[in-house]
């Protein structure tokens, strides 16, 4: 499965692509891909207030208010500084079934050769339908059921882990067995590149005992 694209890639195919922007509506309204549209995470319910999933009807509403349909082939992208936002929106939509999602490998600060614009793209509203594919999250049942064939990943911080900070969770500490696998294992050390390279990840799971066919669940 093809998931990061590259700016030059995108500059190849650029018609193809319906381009979606993270940030912030003050980054978006400065400078951003041209035909882009605007979905700020920090007001999008790209998860509720639990951390979970936003509801199946609240996607729609929102891919749908910005004119994106399910077969549209998506490009999304962030301030490309770690990553997280356009990592989660490509999960939630590829769990809502849609097909081709990809993350602007970098974000915003790799995209210096693609056309710009300050001018807000044109939207008309569509409707999205959802559906839902399976394999994605794990619910409390699933995870009992199968507790002793996975490996749990643990990508909060130390104090998380350890239970010192709380982060309004009503008890600290980690599941038992959990590894703790700080989310900056992930991502790149240099600008330009969002995700870490083939070789960074390969050690960073050798180092926490992954194996490729090891079944993981994170949290």
């Amino acid at each position: 499965m093809k998931i990061l694209i590259s700016a030059s890639d995108l500059r190849k195919n650029f018609e193809k692509y319906t381009i979606v922007d993270l940030r912030s509506k003050q980054e978006y309204d400065t400078a951003h891909i041209k035909g882009a549209v605007s979905l700020p995470v920090g007001d999008a319910p790209l998860k509720t207030d639990d951390g979970g999933f936003p509801s199946a009807g609240n996607w729609a509403g929102l891919l749908g208010g910005l004119g994106i349909t399910r077969d549209a082939k998506i490009v999304a992208y962030d301030d490309g500084k770690s990553g997280r936002a356009v990592a989660r929106f490509w999960y939630v939509a590829k769990y809502y079934g849609h097909g081709e999602v990809l993350i602007l490998n970098g974000g915003f600060s790799a995209a210096t050769a693609l056309p710009m614009s300050a001018d807000a793209a044109k939207i008309t509203p569509s409707i999205y339908a959802t559906n839902i594919t399976e394999g994605y999250i794990f619910g409390l049942n699933e995870v009992l059921e199968n507790y002793g064939k996975m490996k749990f990943l643990d990508v909060r911080t130390m104090e998380e882990f350890t239970g010192d900070d709380l982060r309004d969770n009503p008890r600290g500490g980690h599941l038992r067995g959990a590894i703790l696998a700080p989310v900056d294992n992930f991502f790149a050390d240099a600008p330009g590149q969002s995700f870490a390279s083939p070789d960074k990840l390969a050690q960073a799971m050798t180092r926490l005992g992954i194996r490729k066919e090891d079944f993981i669940v994170t949290y």
